[in-house]
């Protein structure tokens, strides 16, 4: 889960910090820098993918064939121009500083294990100059808590330390690398003789701190603002696809119904989740020419195209599926969960998405500018469901082109300090206005 994020010179963030909690809410205008905190996580997923030096890179499309039906390659999460239209104008650099952890993925000697993760990135004229950070690595199965730090400089003349971790009878060093992946794992050196399964042990320890930083950038998992069903089928793969989180709407429809396709129990998670959430009964079928479609069944028995029901309900597999599918401990960025939907299914989902990641151990980021997604939210904390430990709200403000980025207070009864800047005052101005209107009449 990620702890924190700094931004330095990208885009509106001159100095921006948000230290976050299992569900961390963005509130403010258009154009104040909220989606940029999102795309700034998502830029490091691409470039640590793309094993390279480079924050942005071209967005190029590739040829489509029945076999290959993606527009972009499936490490293309985003596309955000050139190196320029991120930096702060009259800038050359920029640094992102992230905080986080994650539990073991895969690594059998370790089954409890994980690590703590610190690092920040320099890119000057899109080029990686500057990294550095911190590990510390949980591994009860040596009973110990290896710790690294490393400092890595573009063209540093002088010999770079090598980052290394000490235990009585063994030195296990890392590589530090001129690519956004950061680390490698380097090499198990033996001062002594050890018995095969702590060297086992320590292999793992070594992989596991060596491709720390990636492990935590690959942690999260974007649902784009631009969603929903837009053909009545689409190309079924020939294997299921890896994920849906695909930079291009149509690859994104194809990913998510070949994801569905391929498995029985995500379709029956997601149509009980849509059938409790507007009440329409959706079902998988496969079609001819290797082609799949999302039915739903209508209140005459008839089955039809998902994609008729409408522009809310179409949104919500792009939000429900991707929630099913992230594994534990890890985080997901949800841009504007209340698009195109009736204010009391807003409330609705959005009950359903605080249930989802408590009961199931996901980190959520909302970006939103619902008030009755807030209002689920701030209900949920004054009937105690949520705790305020859990939730942290960040106000965000465009001042002269610079992001203002403030935490608001929350209380055990749901009630925010000072109020929602910018959300309910016009509301209550009109109301005023209206009820006057009405004593004239």
């Amino acid at each position: 889960m990620i702890s924190s994020i700094s931004l330095r010179n990208f885009k509106l963030h001159a100095s921006s910090a948000v230290v976050a909690a299992p569900i961390t809410v963005f509130i403010g205008p258009n154009n104040s820098g909220k989606s940029s905190v999102f795309q700034s996580l998502v830029l490091l997923k691409q470039a640590a993918s793309a094993q390279g030096s480079h924050l942005t890179m071209p967005s190029m499309r590739q040829n489509t064939s029945p076999g290959q039906p993606f527009l972009y390659g499936v490490q293309q999460y985003i596309d955000v121009g050139n190196f320029e239209q991120i930096v702060r104008a009259g800038g050359d650099s920029l640094q992102i500083e992230v905080t986080g952890s994650f539990t073991n993925q895969g690594v059998s000697t370790l089954p409890k294990g994980g690590a703590t993760v610190q690092f920040s990135v320099t890119v000057v004229r899109n080029e990686l100059v500057n990294h550095q950070g911190s590990i510390a690595a949980h591994s009860p199965a040596l009973g110990t808590n290896p710790q690294i730090g490393w400092n890595w400089l573009k063209g540093q003349r002088l010999p770079q330390a090598t980052p290394a971790w000490a235990a009585p009878g063994v030195v296990l060093r890392f590589e530090s690398v001129p690519q956004f992946t950061l680390l490698r794992p380097g090499s198990v050196q033996l001062q002594q003789s050890l018995p095969n399964e702590r060297i086992l042990a320590l292999n793992d320890v070594l992989q596991l701190v060596g491709t720390a930083p990636e492990r935590l950038i690959n942690t999260i998992h974007p649902i784009y603002s631009i969603r929903g069903l837009e053909e009545t089928a689409f190309p079924l793969t020939d294997q299921p696809p890896t994920t849906s989180e695909m930079m291009c709407i149509a690859d994104r429809t194809v990913a998510l119904l070949s994801l569905l396709a391929y498995d029985t129990q995500l379709q029956e998670r997601l149509a009980a989740w849509v059938e409790e959430l507007v009440g329409i009964r959706i079902k998988v079928v496969l079609l001819p020419n290797r082609r799949v479609a999302l039915l739903s069944d209508s209140s005459a028995g008839k089955m039809r195209s998902f994609s008729n029901e409408g522009t809310g309900s179409n949104q919500l597999p792009f939000i429900l599926v991707p929630i099913g599918l992230t594994p534990p401990s890890e985080t997901l960025f949800l841009s504007e969960p209340e698009a195109h939907l009736h204010p009391r299914a807003q409330v609705s989902l959005t009950a359903l998405l605080l249930e989802v990641a408590q009961r199931d151990d996901r980190q959520l980021f909302i970006e939103t500018h619902s008030e009755h997604v807030l209002h689920a939210i701030l209900y949920a904390v004054a009937t105690g469901k949520l705790r305020t430990s859990d939730l942290a709200i960040y106000s965000f403000k465009n001042s002269s082109g610079t992001a203002e980025v403030t935490k608001l207070g929350v209380d055990e009864k749901g009630r925010v300090d000072g109020g929602l800047p910018g959300f309910f005052d016009q509301n209550l101005a009109e109301l005023s206005d209206y009820l006057e209107a009405l004593k004239r009449s």
